[in-house]
């Protein structure tokens, strides 16, 4: 799939066709941990258990018009794409900030 191939919709999802994938590192990320990922690997979140999963990318100048995605068999890939408000955006890092109080808590 690729985002921003269509100028309506930017964020909408097309799907370009099929490829094998091949896992390269598969790394477990513990809570406040902090890793960069260049834009040329594949990235995908999985949570690990039913807590909170919260993920910050920290973007610089467009490299690329679109960007490639992919979805595994089986998954939908009706992924929604919503607006995120300031009141929204501060109502998740308060509750990510909250989680790691708790996990750093004696």
């Amino acid at each position: 799939y690729r985002y921003g191939t269509d100028p309506a919709n930017p964020a909408a999802l097309v799907a370009e066709g099929e490829t094998r994938l091949k896992p390269v590192l598969v790394r477990h990320v513990g809570d406040g941990d902090v890793y960069e990922c260049d834009t040329s690997i594949v990235h995908t979140v999985r949570p690990v258990d039913a807590g909170l999963t919260a993920t910050v990318v920290v973007q610089g100048p467009r490299r690329t018009p679109t960007t490639v995605v992919y979805c595994r068999p089986g998954d939908s890939d009706d992924q929604p794409n919503l607006d995120l408000t300031e009141a929204d955006f501060t109502g998740l890092v308060s509750e990510v900030l909250s989680s790691l109080d708790r996990t750093v808590s004696p």
